[in-house]
């Protein structure tokens, strides 16, 4: 999705007020987004994420079509802050404001974070393979999660698809019973999956109601000038998901400097 799309600055403004009144980390984890690294919009006085305003305000201007996820920006932090520009507002490259770094140096921090918030969702490959473009990703994710529907629109009352605000994909209801369900999917065989921390700590904290739901083996589609699809698939469902009852390997750690001002 071309972030030419966003045309409207008022629709910047609003993702800039509703951060403001939720706050850093709330924002960036109803919209999925790690912290900026390099790139920040100036506004106001203020200092804001460029990549998760600009997924934001998509939402704002496109209420049918709802905000961008990480996955949907393809063009790289230089584009984000090109497209905010030229909408009027001021961006500034720095280093990151979060005194944060990784133990390997900053591209270590950069290809891991890189990794995490754009591969997780969905999977690729065997065990979360890389090399598919982001439609193509975006296939593969939508493929997992329709299948899901379907699954559980037959076992409960009502499903939402709550993917675009929460860190979860799948809300279920049936009277006073509540699951949420996260999906992945892949093309590949699904050895091993990639979990944001956001969606870890909810895993966690919503035991006994969560599940989650892997959709290997997916077929992709590609057609000379037509977007890519995706169908089939094997499901495999842990539920509930007791998540401390697998292995889980960290593969990127923040390190914050004592002191640091």
């Amino acid at each position: 999705m071309p972030l030419s799309d966003i045309t409207d600055p008022a629709a910047v403004r609003s993702a800039i007020a509703e951060y403001d009144r939720l706050g850093r980390d709330d924002f960036l984890r109803r919209y999925h987004f790690g912290r900026a690294r390099e790139y920040f919009l100036i506004h106001e006085g203020g200092e804001y994420d460029s990549k998760a305003i600009l997924g934001a305000a998509h939402g704002y201007q496109f209420p049918d079509r709802g905000p961008l996820r990480p996955q949907d920006f393809t063009g790289g932090d230089a584009s984000t802050a090109r497209r905010l520009r030229e909408l009027g507002f001021d961006v500034e490259r720095r280093a990151r404001s979060t005194n944060s770094v990784q133990p390997a140096g900053d591209r270590a921090q950069s290809l891991a974070e890189e990794l995490v918030e754009d591969v997780a969702n969905p999977l690729r490959g065997g065990g979360q393979g890389r090399g598919l473009s982001g439609p193509e990703r975006k296939a593969v994710e939508l493929c997992a999660v329709e299948m899901a529907k379907t699954h559980y629109r037959a076992r409960w009352d009502t499903v939402e698809d709550v993917g675009a605000t929460r860190c979860y994909d799948l809300e279920c209801r049936s009277g006073d019973r509540v699951l949420r369900v996260e999906v992945k999917g892949t093309t590949g065989r699904a050895s091993s999956i990639l979990l944001t921390a956001n969606e870890v700590e909810h895993a966690r904290a919503s035991a006994g109601q969560v599940a989650l739901y892997v959709v290997s083996g997916i077929a992709l589609h590609r057609e000379p000038g037509a977007p890519p699809s995706a169908s089939g698939g094997t499901p495999r469902i842990f539920e509930p998901w007791a998540i401390d009852q697998l292995s889980l390997r960290p593969v990127a750690y923040e390190c914050t400097l004592p002191g640091s001002a």
